[in-house]
């Protein structure tokens, strides 16, 4: 049996109910020449079932004996990959018809490039548009220009969701670290851009689904910022091997977006949730900021009551105005 050109790997658990739309929307491709991986992590819902009613032979299936978790499954699809490309779905998300083509359009014809990004529209459960992102990329990134953008964003600027070249997974032992837990993409992505260019699909051709108001993450701010926090400083020798000038002012620009994601996580949870920044969060804000950006964003405690209201109807408004 031939190789195909690329592998769509699906790490799935317990989204039955959105998985059957995935594989319709990558079944639908302009481009044919693919294999689908279904590995389900052991779900307790008919996820099988849903995989089995598809009658298609590029798709094969498979069920782990116990669960193992998000990096352990998602390394173990990627080790079933037969083709030249791979790309990690989500087992909720949706793909444009030209999904493949447009992103394999910039793989075949730059050997150079890594892997690609595509631009991307946030949905609900209902499959409604909620947020789309585009960014200023040009079509080919230098991987040291995307390395920086990784390393000096607080957040990852993209989704797991990308075409990579197959050989340069196999350079890494272990491509998606689990000390870095759901987080080990943002890891992934910089080990990649070290070792070569990153291709962008401007157009919005990924639906990626908004997670559950139950997911296991919800709740876990904290965990997800210092996680982040300790993939930046794992990985940045790959930009800075040596203290410069540069390497302080990529610092600096890292640790202002710092200081702004947990200004706008307190005014969110003061303002638009109502809700009070406890002595949990102030000691977690210690540990996560540096002095200077921890006294700024106190500053906001010892803000007269009826100016923290105007603030916060100003703040409300203008959020409202970002989401819509």
């Amino acid at each position: 049996m031939s190789s195909p050109l690329i592998s769509l790997c699906i790490p799935a658990y317990n989204r039955a109910r959105f998985l059957g739309s995935t594989l319709e929307s990558l079944i639908g491709q302009t481009f044919t020449d693919f294999e689908i991986i279904v590995v389900d992590d052991c779900s307790p819902d008919d996820t099988a079932e849903v995989v089995a009613s598809f009658d298609d032979s590029r798709i094969r299936y498979y069920r782990n004996e116990i669960n193992l978790g998000v990096p352990f499954n998602y390394n173990y699809v990627l080790s079933l990959a037969r083709g030249e490309f791979v790309c990690l779905f989500g087992d909720h998300d949706l793909a444009d018809p030209c999904f493949l083509e447009k992103s394999l359009e910039i793989m075949r014809g730059n050997s150079e490039v890594v892997f690609t990004i595509p631009g991307l529209v946030v949905i609900d459960e209902q499959d409604r548009p909620v947020e789309r992102y585009e960014k200023s990329y040009p079509k080919i990134i230098s991987g040291e220009k995307m390395l920086k953008t990784l390393l000096v964003s607080a957040t990852c600027p993209f989704p797991i969701t990308t075409v990579i070249r197959r050989e340069f997974i196999e350079k890494l032992s272990l491509p998606f670290d689990p000390q870095y837990w759901w987080y080990c993409d943002i890891n992934l992505w910089m080990k990649l851009s070290s070792m070569g260019k990153v291709g962008y699909v401007k157009e919005p051709i990924l639906m990626m689904r908004k997670r559950e108001k139950n997911h296991f993450l919800k709740g876990k701010d904290w965990e997800t910022l210092f996680c982040v926090d300790a993939i930046h400083m794992d990985n940045w020798g790959l930009l800075h091997p040596n203290k410069s000038f540069s390497s302080y002012w990529n610092r600096l620009c890292y640790e202002y977006e710092k200081f702004f994601l947990i200004l706008k996580t307190k005014m969110n949870k003061i303002y638009l949730k109502g809700g009070v920044w406890g002595k949990e969060d102030r000691l977690n804000e210690i540990r996560y900021l540096s002095v200077p950006a921890r006294y700024m964003v106190s500053m906001l405690d010892f803000i007269p009551g009826w100016v923290s209201l105007r603030i916060s109807k100003l703040y409300v408004k203008w959020w409202r105005w970002c989401h819509t």
